[in-house]
């Protein structure tokens, strides 16, 4: 009985070395996750019954019962480890996909960032096309207006994008800290649901600067037309004047030249009138002489002396006339003499 309990004690104070190097080498294992899971809740609690196990089992005066809770002991540290090494794939996982998205909303802010860029050299390109080509301004205003349309739409796009993106962010921080992941992980995915927040905050206000910039678009456009009317208006007046001025110029003009022209018809008309009357004149003359000659030809020689009379008698008549004197007597004694010529 002596050989067999000190056998039995012996074995004992085996068990409890073995358990001790075994306890040593899980604590080696629960060190390693010790950075990592030294703030979570869980830890605490079990770190909590660890000490209450360990408490009762050095308590307890059998040493049956202490290699018991020894073992009690190790197998709940096998769970607690295996615990600890799923969370701690769940944290890898959680910062992996932490990284990822920070990654991914990088990329979201280049491309519309890009995009944005893209649209506005297109844009302007198009409008640039469009007025070399000779567009009116009417053209040209419902181009610009297409074009700021399109950039809102856009913008619109981008910013409901950015938020969901926020919104997705969000949601996963809750979720971590709901389910008591690591300071860090939390840490990481804080800073992404910021910057993915404040991706969002810059693409809502460039959404506002847009529909701003639409609105200011549509004033000035409806400035532009009262302007142009306005300007429209007063060239047709400015060139309604101008035309009444050069129709009246040109009318005095007319007017000057047809007169001129008159003018010169009737000098020319004149100058030949004249020359007509007097070839005419020529010719009566010439023919009055041919004629006399002719008559001269067979008058006698008594109604020479009776031609005679009567041009001397104009003669002294016209003098009388001239010199306001009676003429009675002269045309008595013409009378008498023609009678005489008569009578012989």
């Amino acid at each position: 009985e002596d050989v067999e309990q000190a056998i039995l004690k012996v074995q004992s104070a085996m068990a409890i070395s073995q358990g001790v190097e075994t306890i040593a080498e899980g604590a080696k294992s629960v060190r390693a996750l010790g950075t990592a899971i030294q703030s979570t809740t869980v830890f605490q609690k079990a770190s909590a019954a660890a000490q209450y196990v360990w408490n009762a089992a050095m308590a307890a005066n059998p040493i049956g019962v202490v290699v018991a809770s020894i073992a009690a002991l190790l197998i709940g540290g096998y769970k607690l480890i295996k615990f600890f090494k799923d969370s701690s794939d769940a944290n890898e996982k959680a910062t992996k996909a932490a990284e990822h998205n920070t990654k991914a909303l990088k990329n979201q802010s280049l491309q519309a960032s890009q995009s944005s860029t893209k649209l506005q050299t297109y844009n302007d390109h198009q409008y640039n096309l469009a007025k070399a080509a000779g567009a009116s301004s009417e053209e040209l205003r419902k181009l610009a207006l297409k074009h700021k349309e399109e950039e809102v739409a856009l913008n619109k796009k981008n910013a409901v994008l950015a938020r969901a993106t926020f919104l997705r962010e969000r949601d996963t921080l809750a979720a971590l800290k709901a389910s008591d992941a690591s300071d860090d992980v939390i840490a990481k995915q804080e800073e992404l649901t910021k910057s993915s927040y404040d991706f969002f905050k810059k693409q809502n206000e460039i959404l506002s600067n847009s529909y701003k910039e639409r609105a200011a678009l549509r004033r000035s456009q409806e400035v532009e037309v009262v302007a142009e009317r306005k300007a429209a208006k007063d060239k047709a007046i400015e060139d309604a004047k101008e035309a009444k001025e050069k129709a009246k110029e040109d009318a005095n003009d007319a007017r000057e030249k047809a007169k001129e022209e008159a003018e010169e018809r009737n000098k020319l008309a004149r100058e030949q009138g004249e020359k007509f009357r007097e070839d005419l004149e020529n010719a009566e003359k010439l023919a009055k002489e041919i004629k006399q000659k002719n008559i001269d030809a067979t008058k006698t020689e008594n109604q020479l002396k009776i031609e005679a009379e009567n041009a001397e008698f104009e003669r002294k008549k016209a003098l009388l006339v001239a010199a306001n004197l009676s003429t009675e007597e002269l045309e008595k004694l013409h009378k008498d003499n023609l009678n005489k010529l008569e009578l012989e």
